[in-house]
């Protein structure tokens, strides 16, 4: 008995040590990969395309941590004048956020001073974004072409095959790094970026809201059956438990001010591990663990 309870105890230590490292020092993060401990969001394809004469200009906000703030924005544009005809497609950090920067480019010609273009680094499946890119907060190419017809003195054509853009997210009291999936595509006169999905670390001193949120959950660690108490919230406020996989388990929306103010969980039939509560009440969201045992 004395065995197995040590073990368990071991067991419990390491994995608690394991998960404050990582909230502790949420320093990077695999493009393409997400778990419990990311903000995750996989939209539906968008594609915002820009025509020189039919739409020069189109704008495309990401919300990276989905705190109802845009933290980058892709935009195109394309013009189309006497003898200057060309187009771009560039993604800008917001509140002082940042992408990671590869390499600049420039062209020139007799007919103008000419360009010098920032270019943002491609980043491939699987790569770690940690603080070891040179990250740049100003606005950052994905594509630059230029050209003045019909004597062609100045052509220009910058550009990456993106499959993913690097980020990360300043906060006052973290920095998340996290990464944007979406591709490119270029042609005459026709540009288009496709969206895909995105992703983050998730900020462990969420507090940016005003909104008063406090709880209890006991016992943490626990055989699967566990309490929440929410005797202070005034309204809805919404409960997920995930896997460290990042799939849902269950989910219940507490309506506030209820006369059980009390959820009991009837977890014992998960296997031991952790797992990831969300709590969700107005503008507020906290992520909390659970360590279930034998």
């Amino acid at each position: 008995m004395k065995t197995v309870k040590m073990k368990t105890q071991i067991l419990f230590i390491a994995t608690l040590c394991f998960f404050l490292v990582i909230e502790l020092n949420a320093q990077y993060i695999v493009t393409g990969q997400h778990s419990a401990n990311d903000y995750y969001f996989n939209i539906p394809d968008t594609t915002i395309h820009s025509t020189c004469r039919a739409v020069p200009e189109q704008e495309f906000p990401v919300d990276l941590n989905g705190d109802g703030t845009v933290d980058f924005k892709f935009l195109l544009y394309c013009w189309d004048a006497q003898m200057d005809k060309g187009g771009y497609m560039s993604l800008r950090p917001l509140n002082g956020n940042q992408i990671i920067y590869d390499h600049t480019d420039t062209c020139s010609s007799n007919l103008k001073n000419g360009y010098i273009i920032p270019m943002a680094k491609s980043m491939s499946l699987n790569d770690t974004i940690n603080n070891n890119y040179i990250w740049s907060s100003s606005v950052l190419f994905l594509l630059f072409k230029e050209w003045c017809p019909p004597l062609g003195y100045n052509y220009c054509n910058f550009s990456s095959n993106f499959t993913y853009a690097g980020v990360r997210l300043i906060t006052p009291s973290d920095t998340l790094h996290g990464w944007i999936g979406f591709s490119v595509t270029p042609a005459y006169y026709d540009y288009h970026i496709s969206i895909y999905e995105w992703a983050c670390n998730i900020n462990t001193h969420v507090g940016i809201a005003k909104t008063k949120i406090s709880y209890k959950i006991y016992p943490n660690p626990s055989n699967g059956m566990f309490k929440m108490e929410l005797g202070q919230m005034k309204s809805e406020t919404k409960l997920e438990l995930f896997n460290i996989n990042g799939e849902s388990i269950f989910r219940y929306n507490y309506p506030g001010l209820s006369k059980e103010p009390i959820v009991n969980f009837d977890c014992a039939y998960l296997k031991p591990g952790v797992y990831i509560l969300r709590i969700i009440h107005e503008d507020k969201t906290r992520y909390e663990k659970i360590l279930i045992l034998n």
